[in-house]
């Protein structure tokens, strides 16, 4: 199931590994090998918006990038860095912070000691293209993060 370990870190949620969980992509663990950590699954998925989980292990950094859909986060446990477009623009959050990403907004997160568990949404453009901002021709469809495997 690529379950994360969510009795050890959350217990509260452990009941959230029964869910269908994947692992990061092959483009995102050649980004950056801490992916490893990753999963995320979906839970609703219908034409208009797309709701699911992510979670990052301690010491795991998501580097900057975009996507066509706009996308909501709420931190449900945990903490984490959230990146701004720059490695030097961060801002902390954690359980209960919510905030909003527009079509092509660059982003990112990065753990430190801990894991962090958090909400998503996609919106709008969800056939989109996906990439990291410091290789934007390798874009690959938003659809990876919904579909079956």
């Amino acid at each position: 199931k690529n379950a994360p370990p969510l009795s050890d870190t959350f217990m509260e949620f452990a009941s959230l590994t029964n869910l269908e969980w994947k692992n990061s992509t092959t483009l995102q663990l050649e980004k950056d090998p801490s992916l490893a950590s990753k999963r995320f699954c979906t839970v609703l998925d219908l034409e208009e918006v797309k709701m699911g989980f992510l979670y990052l292990g301690a010491q795991t950094k998501y580097p900057e990038h975009a996507h066509a859909p706009e996308e909501i986060y709420q931190v449900v446990a945990g903490n984490c860095l959230r990146l701004l477009g720059s490695e030097d623009k961060k801002q902390l959050v954690q359980s209960g912070d919510v905030w909003f990403h527009e079509s092509e907004e660059v982003h990112g997160l990065q753990t430190e000691d801990s894991a962090v568990l958090i909400a998503w949404a996609w919106t709008g453009q969800l056939q989109g293209s996906y990439y990291f901002c410091d290789t934007p021709d390798g874009k690959i469809d938003c659809s990876y993060a919904y579909e079956k495997e």
